[in-house]
């Protein structure tokens, strides 16, 4: 298990949250997509949910190969769209990024600089073939994979408060 790993893990572990957060509210993502004038077809908010859940979700439990690889570089291209719609959500002067559902958020850069750095962590772990969360765990003592998944959670924790 390597720092870039457990980056990793938080990259997918905020692809969850968020992706759940517009399952179950997807209004703000709509609005956000309608706000800058792009026709998404109706329920576009609960599809890019359902999305990266499940990009999410794979990439924490997929073990390393090819399928876990080519995950990661979906979640690297996912994390640039968003930092590229974050964006053009500021320049439009859009009130909310549409990011986490009900929780209105305005977009800022820095929620711009952290999709592109989630995009360029996603994108080593791609080139390095990421490691899945219980595998890597299993690797660890008992002691050392609690201190990891208690960081891993905490951290990503931490981003979805901010943004």
């Amino acid at each position: 298990m390597t720092p870039l790993d457990a980056a990793w893990w938080v990259v997918c572990v905020v692809l969850v949250v968020s992706g759940a957060a517009k399952l179950f509210e997807p209004g703000a993502t709509d609005s956000t997509l309608a706000g800058l004038g792009l026709r998404a077809p109706r329920g576009s908010g609960r599809l890019l949910g359902a999305v990266e859940v499940v990009l999410g979700a794979a990439g924490l439990l997929a073990t390393p190969g090819a399928v876990a690889q080519v995950v990661a570089v979906l979640v690297a291209l996912l994390y640039l769209c968003f930092a590229v719609v974050v964006f053009a959500a500021r320049r439009s002067g859009l009130d909310d990024c549409g990011c986490l559902g009900v929780r209105s958020r305005a977009p800022s850069l820095g929620h711009v600089v952290l999709d592109a750095a989630f995009g360029a962590v996603a994108a080593a772990a791609a080139l390095a073939g990421p490691t899945d969360l219980w595998g890597g765990l299993a690797s660890l003592s008992a002691v050392a994979a609690v201190a990891v998944a208690v960081a891993v959670a905490g951290l990503a924790g931490l981003v979805v408060a901010r943004i």
